[in-house]
């Protein structure tokens, strides 16, 4: 077993097995019928029939596109410092979105002295966003919240405290992004393992979440991720 990156491990061999059962012609951009199936199996897990769900390669490319569409030029995401999109992902979402600028928010330690944990705390993300002068005309303007499930350090967001960052967003008529490239482990806790059980759109768009990237290379696939659109009028 390898601990360096969760992407050094292989695709499962039921994803490869399923890519081969697929040869064939078919529509392209997304009209074939394994495309058609998967968008409808994401609508039903979240219980979002109305979603607009489209497949990526990568998950920088998802983080990227979702933010550029939620985000205008001239508007500023919001994250956490140790954020992918902040650390990770060589600017891409500044270049695909047209140049908008990402605001770390919080400090590297908590007041204890313990690690980080990743998580952005509500009143740090309000104070930060009070700092960007909404309305003067030299600063960029406040656009989107970005946050990471499960986050680098391993800690998930409740979806008490995604309620919380969420009215936040909503007192700056703001869009919530969710890094999910680690969804899935966030799903089995809340769905399967905490004594009260989430459905998936318990801990997404219920609790405010206006876009997701749906991380599928990290459970195993093989080249592919998803952008869920659960707020429609995120996208520009």
């Amino acid at each position: 077993m390898k601990f360096g990156s969760d992407n050094h491990a292989p695709a499962i061999t039921a994803v490869v097995e399923a890519l081969l059962q697929q040869q064939g012609a078919d529509h392209p951009y997304g009209d074939d019928a394994a495309s058609q199936q998967a968008t409808a199996m994401i609508r039903a897990a979240f219980d979002a029939p109305e979603a607009v769900v489209a497949f990526v390669t990568t998950g920088t490319a998802a983080n990227a596109l979702a933010l550029a569409v939620a985000t205008p030029p001239w508007g500023a995401v919001f994250c956490d410092q140790f954020a992918h999109i902040n650390r990770d992902e060589c600017h891409a979402p500044s270049v695909i979105g047209g140049g908008f600028p990402l605001i770390p928010v919080g400090d590297p330690l908590v007041p204890n002295g313990d690690l980080y944990p990743g998580l952005i705390d509500p009143a740090a993300l309000e104070s930060t966003i009070g700092h960007q002068a909404v309305g003067f005309i030299h600063n960029s303007q406040p656009s989107t919240v970005s946050i990471t499930q499960i986050t680098e350090t391993g800690v998930a967001y409740t979806p008490e405290q995604l309620h919380a960052i969420d009215r936040v967003v909503d007192s700056h008529g703001m869009f919530l992004h969710m890094d999910g490239a680690r969804f899935a482990s966030a799903a089995v806790l809340f769905t399967r393992g905490t004594d009260q059980q989430y459905s998936l759109a318990d801990i997404t768009w219920k609790a405010g979440v206006d876009v997701l990237t749906l991380g599928l290379t990290k459970c195993g696939g093989l080249g592919c991720e998803a952008i869920v659109f659960f707020n429609t009028s995120a996208r520009a």
